[in-house]
């Protein structure tokens, strides 16, 4: 707006909330014409892209108070030549605390697990200690409105429904067999208005919501059902697994569309108002997400969560399942029992190993260990094993998967450079589009990261075409 250039003037470092402009580059165009070191308006800066790139880099809702000021203080420092020009821990410290008062951050004092090595024995051992935490206001105003609504639903009384015969008379119509930790998942459904349902991929979550639906379509027949999921591609493996049409994403559901453009609807205009709420793949929801959902759920409503910890977290901030599963107040049902593929697939049973620490895996067609000396040549493995796969399969069936994002030959941001120069190499300028600091390419593989009117976020696709229009 009109006001923009003078309010960089006062807070340049506010550019560092736009794609692309981390601290470093947005200091070094300050310090061109204001080479101030030790100004606090630039300490400032630090702190607050400390903070924010925390979040949005790393999946954290606050940081320890700490830690903040030693990240702020490597920043301002990480391109000082000279040591008798380098700030101390002091000034940023000093910084910190005006910021706590003046309400730019808020300060909370948490209990926190930490763990220490027992000099005696060198074991490993956790401490519960009190640390100071900083969140931004926003973060903290949805992680502190979504722990309320929470409780508020906790002590909500649910009609105890005697389901036990309906039960049994539904297993025999749909020819069913039911687990005992899957029976305590369907009759916890009904005696809480919240529980969650989590097991590692195999584990019968799907049959447990299918009994779900059928015995709350009985049960109350005039009441309505809603299942949803974080992504499209999600909602939509909900729909064919559970035979339910009407499976949606949670950002369809609440007329959402991210937390940049976030909605300017009215909270009583987006309430939720059906009898029955699923939701599939919890574990993607992040902290903005599942404030927006638990602020419009309808007092009355039975609410399901479904998802496994283990799998892939949220893309934005927070752990909600697993702190919601950690916190002890939420019923939970760990399905452990392995069902699906358990005759021809060593996937499932490995995956439970390895979350349970054993190394001892098991090993065939589908599941095979490479050795390799380190990440560069992991990375020419992977590639030449990615280039083969594709001419037998076709890229859409093939998938990497790295635990790293940016960082080694092996991140993803690495293996999918290298992969495109060979799968679909540069041909013109006129078939490429450059986006911020991205390039696209006709013929690219694309996936979708946000939820918009037409696409869902999860969404796979190819750029087919390249087009300039008025707007540019």
């Amino acid at each position: 707006g009109p006001t923009s250039v003078e309010m960089l003037k006062k807070s340049p470092f506010e550019l560092c909330g736009i794609s692309g402009f981390g601290f470093l580059r947005v200091d070094a165009i300050v310090r061109k014409t204001d080479n101030r070191l030790h100004d606090p308006i630039r300490i400032k800066g630090a702190v607050l892209c400390s903070l924010n790139s925390s979040r949005s880099e790393k999946g954290h809702l606050f940081l320890e108070k700490e830690v903040l000021q030693r990240e702020a203080l490597n920043l301002l420092n990480k391109t000082i030549p000279f040591p008798d020009q380098c700030l101390c821990m002091q000034e940023v410290a000093e910084v910190v605390e005006k910021l706590v008062l003046n309400g730019t951050v808020v300060l909370v004092k948490a209990k926190m697990c930490k763990q220490e090595r027992d000099l005696k024995t060198g074991r490993l051992i956790q401490k519960i200690v009190m640390e100071d935490i900083i969140y931004r206001p926003n973060v903290f105003e949805q992680e502190d409105e979504t722990a309320r609504q929470i409780a508020l639903r906790l002590t909500e009384r649910q009609p105890q429904e005697q389901i036990n015969s309906l039960l049994e008379k539904l297993k025999v119509q749909f020819n069913l067999m039911l687990s005992e930790k899957q029976e305590m998942g369907v009759k916890q459904a009904f005696q809480s208005s919240l529980s969650i349902i989590t097991g590692p991929p195999g584990t019968g979550k799907t049959t447990v919501i299918k009994m779900i639906i059928e015995l709350f379509r009985v049960l109350y027949p005039k009441s309505g059902i809603m299942l949803m999921a974080p992504t499209g591609r999600a909602s939509r493996r909900m729909a064919e697994s559970t035979g339910f049409e009407e499976a949606r994403t949670m950002h369809n559901a609440l007329r959402l569309s991210s937390e940049e453009a976030e909605s300017h609807h009215s909270k009583e205009e987006e309430l939720l108002s059906t009898g029955l709420i699923i939701v599939d793949e919890f574990s993607l929801v992040d902290m903005w997400l599942a404030k927006q959902f638990f602020t419009r759920l309808e007092k009355g409503t039975k609410l399901v969560l479904v998802g496994d910890v283990d799998q892939l977290p949220s893309v934005g901030a927070g752990n909600v399942l697993r702190e919601m599963i950690q916190c002890g107040l939420v019923p939970v049902t760990v399905l452990d029992e392995i069902f699906r593929q358990a005759k021809d697939s060593f996937i499932p049973y490995n995956g439970k190993l390895i979350n349970q620490g054993d190394t001892n895996l098991f090993y065939g067609n589908d599941f095979v260990f490479i050795p390799s000396a380190g990440q560069t040549e992991t990375s020419e493995k992977l590639v030449e094993m990615y280039c083969q796969e594709i001419a037998q399969n076709g890229v859409e069936r093939v998938q990497i998967l790295s635990p790293f994002r940016a960082e080694g030959e092996t991140s993803v941001n690495r293996l999918n450079a290298v992969i495109r120069e060979i799968v679909n190499p540069f041909c013109s300028t006129e078939d490429e589009i450059n986006v911020g600091i991205k390039t696209f390419r006709i013929g690219d593989r694309i996936m979708q990261t946000k939820n918009t009117e037409h696409v869902s976020n999860g969404d796979l696709g190819f750029i087919r075409s390249i087009e300039d229009t008025p707007n540019g």
